[in-house]
């Protein structure tokens, strides 16, 4: 099956994961409607014709972020919850709460 990605799918898992990075790093500092396809390929270390190859445009490569940060927040979910069965309340919390804190950069 041909998918919208599969030009980026091709990439070594380096050179994706280098163009994930750069494109969360550059939505986080200046939104959706600040960021630029140029910046996001500067930070990436690649041309901006290739943020278009891969993705087709800006909202193709937010739709994907999306997507691939879901994949991990679902992931997490799934992990903690298994985490969390079969201990009593009082734990769970804690385990909830350090939990939040660890993800929150407050440590």
């Amino acid at each position: 099956m041909i998918t919208i990605y599969e030009n980026f799918f091709n990439l070594k898992k380096s050179k994706q994961k280098r163009i994930i990075n750069a494109a969360l790093h550059v939505f986080a500092l200046y939104g959706y409607k600040r960021t630029s396809t140029g910046l996001v390929a500067e930070e990436a270390g690649i041309s901006k014709g290739m943020i278009f190859h891969y993705f087709g445009n800006k909202k193709g490569l937010f739709e994907y972020l999306f997507e691939y940060t879901l994949q991990i927040v679902k992931k997490y979910f799934k992990q903690l919850n298994a985490d969390i069965i079969g201990i009593d309340f009082i734990e769970q919390c804690k385990l909830l709460a350090s939990t939040k804190i660890e993800y929150s950069g407050l440590l």
